[in-house]
């Protein structure tokens, strides 16, 4: 990683401006300055000292900001932090400088821009009113002779009026224009999709978490995931987590795919590469889950989701939700039901369970428990008194669901 060139510098501001889901990245006043603008107006400057081991990034307010008043105080980050596993220096620093400009910086950043475009109410002139003579019972309906003025409110010309954000799924995200940004609404917190600028075949959605606060997850979609897309960010969104942190997930990713019920059998172990990722298949998808967060699902017709998801608020059960929801959409018609029955509860001592007995004397005091479970890759279980029943609890299910679709 070099910053003591304009390019370098540059470079990592763009990286720095992607995962902010910025609109561009500009040369500042120096050689040693870039400015990264946002969508919404808002601009960061990031200058690097001599020695080229710190970063100072400042926000740049209007004009109009020094006459009120207000300023924001930049703020100082290192350009060398330690990497995480599997992470390389400049990902480690531009992770390290966005982590505190969302933290430090932004905050301050969001207040001064909306007290600066606060509305403000010119002082009430003179009026026909005041200038009445103050006889009592006359000015007043109490009596009291005391003029009594109205409160005037606010006029709302100035004021900046939000869209109305439509509804997740009716998205039509092939209509979007080249670094055009809308806002969706979902069950839970809100979803922001925007045209990716560097390329413009690739469309970026920021999932909000469940208080509408934090971003809980950046996606990123090509033009194959487009119809597709709203039903699994809606899941996501679903998914998420009430708050969000810059931490990574806290799941397990072998008990990310334990949990899924979009997987095939465990008989062989759940293998792992060296990176900590963990990958299956089903019939016409297949899925990826890294421990930093990130997910790749992808279809044998080359439709691909991909996205990281943010925080540690991220759990096995939830990224299992993740994963099974997009999986369901891309794979074979055949794959949303695939039934398999488990082994035999077996051997165990009747006072673990709470029960009264002495079971077998030959087998140490234990009793047998041929209860076995039955699932399938939509969701069903079950649970029968034998293996063999829930054979055929599995094979019914199968049999009913083939019946509905069909009708």
């Amino acid at each position: 990683m070099d910053l003591s060139t304009p390019t370098g510098l540059k470079s990592f501001a763009r990286e720095v401006a992607a995962l902010f889901d910025a609109g561009r990245v500009e040369q500042g006043g120096a050689a040693d300055r870039a400015q990264i603008v946002c969508t919404d107006g808002r601009v960061l400057e990031l200058t690097v000292n001599r020695p080229r081991t710190r970063i100072a990034i400042a926000a740049i307010l209007p004009e109009q900001a020094a006459a009120q008043g207000l300023t924001v105080r930049p703020i100082t980050v290192t350009a060398q932090p330690r990497p995480r596993p599997c992470e390389t220096e400049m990902k480690a620093a531009v992770r390290h400088t966005a982590d505190h400009i969302r933290r430090r910086l932004a905050p301050q950043q969001t207040a001064a821009i909306a007290q600066l475009s606060a509305p403000t109410v010119e002082p009430a002139g003179p009026t026909l009113e005041a200038h009445l003579p103050r006889h009592p019972g006359r000015n007043s309906a109490d009596g009291s002779g005391a003029t009594k003025r109205q409160p005037t409110a606010p006029s709302p010309e100035g004021a900046a009026v939000r869209p109305v954000a439509a509804p997740l799924e009716e998205a039509e995200l092939s209509t979007l224009a080249n670094r055009q940004q809308a806002r969706f609404t979902t069950g839970r917190g809100p979803v922001l999709v925007r045209r990716y600028a560097r390329s413009p075949d690739l469309v970026r959605a920021a999932v909000r978490s469940g208080s509408g606060r934090d971003r809980a997850a950046l996606m990123t979609l090509g033009p194959g995931a487009y119809p597709l897309a709203p039903a699994w960010l809606a899941a996501v969104a679903e998914a998420a987590p009430e708050t969000a942190d810059h931490r990574p997930p806290s799941a397990s990713m072998g008990s990310v795919r334990l949990l899924a019920h979009m997987t095939p059998d465990h008989r062989n172990g759940v293998p792992r590469l060296s990176d900590g990722s963990v990958g299956w298949s089903v019939p016409g998808a297949s899925a990826r889950v890294w421990p930093d967060g990130r997910v790749k699902l992808r279809s044998t017709a080359g439709v691909e989701f991909a996205g990281r998801l943010e925080g540690s608020g991220w759990d096995c059960w939830k990224v299992a939700a993740v994963v099974d929801a997009g999986l369901r959409l891309l794979c074979a018609p055949e794959a949303l039901h695939l039934t398999r029955a488990g082994e035999p509860s077996g051997w165990h001592r009747p006072y673990d369970r709470g029960l009264t007995g002495a079971g077998r004397e030959r087998k140490g005091g234990q009793m047998y428990d041929a209860s076995t479970p039955a699932s399938c890759s939509c969701g069903w279980s079950a649970r029968a008194p034998s293996q063999l029943a829930a054979r055929a609890m599995a094979e019914q299910h199968l049999r009913d669901a083939t019946a509905r679709a069909s009708g």
